[in-house]
């Protein structure tokens, strides 16, 4: 069976008229204007898919600069004769764009009898994550492991996630970054917008021509736990840490070759473009990772605290969007909260990325700090309900709640700081995020009370603890003006 991903529609997209669509890899790239997103796909799929048609497209067109990528957004659309000639460059260096091809199938390791032995064949739902397969137990999800099958299509969107998602266990290493960390994928109007935008200017080390090419158009052995300690930027951005080779069977994928593949012991000199870096105790720098009770609005202190270390996707945005009229971006997010090789969940979300305030070292920092007095009121919060009854449920929902409840007003004061002209109308404007924090943690306070307390030992020490509950909240206060 012959499926060259060139032609053949595996990719599903919603149209910008509301359509939906499988449509091959040559038609994303020809109809990108008029794709308004990835549909139907989870969020670990939905980066990877966004990742390997970012880096198919900068290897295509090689952006020096910044420029060149402002000439390619002003053009609205990709270049047919470009891509094309693109697809004939591969083909001329020996790529097969078919999945199933014997000799060199499409990003995936060709079968080797040293490495590729029965006990390395498993069931096709070891690729997907989010199917019950081995210790990774998924509700609602009734059958057995050796029962899965997918078409071609599902299977190359897991073969990629395969890449960029796998973690450290008993299948193999784990990524370039150790546990995969949060991505952050600016989002244009349309699909094209959104690609062009992800793309960076390469280094002359990635435009040499001895360069460690992308996994598609390497020739290099994917050898089980082989050590790398360095990558190239090319060669990296789909790491193959598994060694996989599909295996298919009247147009399906029931069985694949699945086991370790290159190991990766080089964190510190990988710096993924699209990926938020922290300082940690030790002085290494460290990938921030997802978490089950962190909202994306609330990244945004991360960003502001040191936005050097931020992702240089959203650096470079900022300089893009310093000459346009509009001085905000949609930034989505996307992350897999794992726990000893296992996934527990997977998180996609957005935020508002203000140009105004990333440029600004006062404001940013102002920022920063009205994140941090949400969370110590959230803590504070927190406390006050287990006071009120301790060990009582729900308690993690009313804190979930009032960080819903504090996001739009978040925005709003991201709206004023952006616009302030001096220091005293920024103190107003966060003496307000202060006193609407407190209001919001106050009514959950009280709705709390009010749903669960039932006796009237527990009614009063809801009164009780309200003069200690509403002191901490204007300590908190107090400390953000100090700052």
């Amino acid at each position: 069976m012959d499926y060259d991903i060139r032609y053949e529609p595996w990719l599903p997209v919603l149209m910008r008229d509301g359509s939906h669509q499988n449509i091959s890899l040559a038609e994303a790239f020809s109809q990108a204007p008029d794709i308004e997103k990835f549909d139907g796909l989870n969020p670990m799929e939905a980066f990877s898919v966004h990742r390997f048609l970012v880096l198919m497209i900068m290897d295509a067109y090689r952006p020096e600069t910044i420029e060149d990528i402002l000439d390619l957004l002003e053009n609205q659309n990709f270049d047919d004769e470009i891509i094309q000639a693109y697809f004939t460059l591969c083909q001329n260096e020996g790529v097969s764009f078919d999945l199933f091809d014997v000799k060199h199938p499409f990003m995936q390791a060709p079968y080797d009898a040293a490495y590729d032995t029965k006990v390395h064949l498993k069931s096709v739902a070891v690729l997907d994550y989010t199917l019950p397969s081995g210790n990774n137990p998924v509700h609602f999800v009734h059958q057995f492991e050796n029962e899965s099958v997918m078409n071609p299509d599902k299977a190359f969107i897991e073969l990629l996630t395969n890449l960029i998602f796998c973690t450290s266990g008993l299948q193999g290493p784990s990524g370039v970054y150790g546990a995969p960390p949060v991505f952050f994928v600016p989002q244009g109007k349309n699909l094209f917008e959104t690609l062009v935008l992800s793309m960076t200017p390469l280094h002359d080390d990635d435009l040499a021509e001895d360069a460690e090419k992308t996994l598609w158009r390497s020739e290099k052995r994917i050898i089980p736990k082989k050590v790398v300690t360095q990558t190239s930027f090319w060669y990296g951005m789909f790491f193959p840490s598994r060694r996989i080779l599909l295996q298919e069977e009247k147009r399906k994928v029931c069985q694949v070759y699945y086991q370790a593949g290159l190991n990766f012991e080089g964190y510190e000199s990988w710096h993924d473009p699209y990926v938020l870096y922290e300082w940690d105790k030790k002085g290494k720098r460290s990938s921030l990772k997802p978490s089950l009770d962190t909202e994306a609005w609330r990244h945004i202190g991360t960003l502001m605290a040191d936005f050097s270390l931020a992702p240089i996707i959203l650096q470079q945005l900022v300089d893009i969007l310093e000459e346009y009229p509009d001085k905000k971006i949609q930034i989505m997010t996307f992350g897999a909260v794992t726990n000893q090789a296992s996934y527990e969940y997977l998180r996609q979300g957005s935020l508002q990325l203000d140009v105004r305030i990333a440029k600004d070292y006062c404001k940013s920092q102002l920022i920063c700090h009205a994140v941090e007095q949400a969370q110590l009121d959230a803590e504070v919060l927190s406390n006050g309900l287990q006071d009120m009854i301790e060990d009582a449920p729900g308690i993690s929902s009313y804190i979930c709640r009032f960080y819903a409840l504090c996001e739009a007003p978040f925005y709003k004061l991201s709206d004023s700081l952006a616009i302030a002209e001096n220091g005293d109308e920024c103190c107003r404007n966060l003496k307000k995020w202060s006193l609407t924090l407190r209001h919001i943690a106050g009514q959950l306070y009280d709705d709390f009370g009010n749903a669960f307390c039932r006796t009237s030992e527990q009614l009063f020490k809801k009164e009780a603890g309200k003069k200690s509950f509403y002191g901490e909240l204007k300590k908190n206060a107090k400390w953000s003006e100090a700052k």
